[in-house]
């Protein structure tokens, strides 16, 4: 990022001051960020005495930013500040950064530990198919594939012809070219922008569809997600090229993947996010009606159905079996573990303390034919 300070005098007797202050904005701009990709984003911080806190202006592209947006902040500041003197030290603060390259065509992959990893994850069984093409239609083609394999098991026929990358896949190209067309793109290659025009298209057509983009220039992280819809279906960008992820929590090397906030877990009973219930463990949060108490294991549930789902059984145990609340203390613990009312555990030697605890890292206690474990855990 790069801090710039601005101080001008006399600006608000003049009578042309947003003409100065954009003269001023746009020869920043030039300085900063001549040299830099077309596919550059900008977002501005903006510090003046006069706000109680900073403001901001969103990422958006080097092209289209300029001073007008700063200035349209600073007017929608004027009107609900007292007073906001232009004269006084005015700090931006820019950071930049570089969007990863839209996708295109299949071309060859560079070498290294992102390749062998690339290799397992494509092959048979893994959690990436291919798009394999010369032309500009990588993204639309994943597209399309991706939503023929989220319905293979009513229609395995369509996503048998439709997953095709050999020459004769014309079904495949037919269908990439009919999204392009009815989102109204050229034949070039598609980025954030293009992609959202594709949900849109596919919502015309009566189909619910969120496309999310991960990035290999990102780490792996998500560079794209469209607006919430009934569908998903996952890209992977890479080297200027789209291939579907047919399973994103394999994709993370996880058991699980949540959808709503794109957090990938292992433990399902340890998520946590405003979309799943912490009563029951549903993946939807409960809807709040006729309360009910549990004598097992002491907790309250928003309704008869959440009540229901925290005693059924999966994988030989259940909610009520794995969790319960303290009668003394009200505080909730899981059954494996033991529970001492006011009480926390030290990590260092198991032992359990109320008040100031003072202790030592204890040695690794060797056993045979067992794991090296440390005092006060479980074999």
């Amino acid at each position: 990022g790069t801090m710039i300070r601005i101080r001008f005098r006399n600006l608000n007797d003049s009578p042309d001051a947003g003409e100065t202050f954009v003269q001023v904005f746009d020869e920043i701009l030039r300085q900063q960020f001549d040299g830099t990709p077309d596919n550059t984003t900008i977002g501005v911080e903006v510090r003046h005495p006069a706000l109680s806190y900073p403001a901001f202006l969103p990422f958006m592209p080097k092209k289209k930013l300029n001073a007008q947006w700063v200035l349209a902040l600073l007017y929608k500041i004027m009107q609900s500040e007292e007073e906001l003197n232009l004269d006084d030290e005015l700090l931006l603060s820019f950071t930049s950064v570089i969007v990863p390259q839209k996708g295109a065509g299949w071309h060859k992959r560079q070498r290294g530990r992102w390749a062998s990893w690339f290799s397992r994850m494509c092959d048979k069984g893994g959690c990436i198919q291919q798009i394999l093409n010369k032309d500009n239609l990588c993204a639309a083609r994943a597209i399309i594939v991706a939503l023929a394999y989220n319905n293979r098991e009513a229609d395995p026929a369509a996503y048998k012809a439709l997953r095709r990358n050999d020459r004769g896949a014309t079904a495949q190209t037919k269908s990439a070219q009919d999204l392009m067309d009815a989102a109204g793109l050229p034949d070039a290659p598609c980025g954030p922008d293009e992609i959202k025009c594709m949900e849109q298209a596919l919502l015309e057509r009566g189909m619910s569809v969120q496309v999310k983009v991960f990035a290999k220039d990102c780490c792996n992280a998500l560079l794209y997600s469209g607006t919430e819809a009934n569908e998903q279906v996952y890209l992977y960008l890479h080297d200027g090229h789209y291939d579907i992820v047919k399973s994103p929590s394999g994709f993370f090397n996880s058991s699980f993947y949540c959808k709503h906030c794109d957090k990938a877990y292992s433990n399902r009973y340890k998520h946590r996010c405003k979309y799943v219930c912490t009563k029951c463990d549903a993946r939807v949060p409960c809807a709040i009606g006729e309360r009910k108490h549990c004598a097992i294991c002491n907790c309250n549930f928003n309704s008869v159905e959440c009540y229901d789902r925290h005693l059924a059984v999966n994988q030989g145990s259940s909610r009520c079996m794995r969790f319960k609340l303290c009668r003394m203390c009200r505080k909730g613990y899981p059954t494996n573990r033991q529970h001492v009312c006011g009480a926390a555990k030290c990590r260092n030697c198991g032992k359990f303390y109320k008040e100031t605890h003072y202790c030592f890292i204890q040695p690794i206690v060797d056993t045979p034919n067992k794991k090296r474990v440390a005092p006060g855990q479980q074999l």
